[in-house]
């Protein structure tokens, strides 16, 4: 039952950092990161959703999630006003 808690938990910051990030996106946003973000955000659903259908969360299934959740925190201080420099297409043209 703890791993299924982890899991959850785990699965609904995923959603909420990707969220966050796709508010920040526009139609400058390079394409391939707005792709990228919602294919994550799928991902983060299904996975919330991924016990209804009879999975049971693991020990590495949990750490996958906790290690993509600290990527998401650790780089959310380049997301804190607008799309980071660099992930725009205006930047990356040419």
């Amino acid at each position: 039952m703890l791993m299924m808690i982890t899991h959850e938990i785990l699965s609904l910051f995923l959603f909420y950092t990707c969220f966050c990030r796709s508010v920040k996106m526009s139609l400058q946003t390079d394409r391939e990161i707005r792709l990228a973000f919602w294919a994550l955000s799928v991902a983060s659903v299904v996975s919330i959703f991924a016990p209804l259908q009879g999975f049971e969360p693991n020990g590495v299934t949990c750490i996958l999630l906790a290690s993509i959740d600290i990527v998401q925190t650790v780089t959310a201080k380049h997301w804190k006003h607008k799309t980071p420099y660099g992930l725009e297409a205006q930047h990356n043209a040419g």
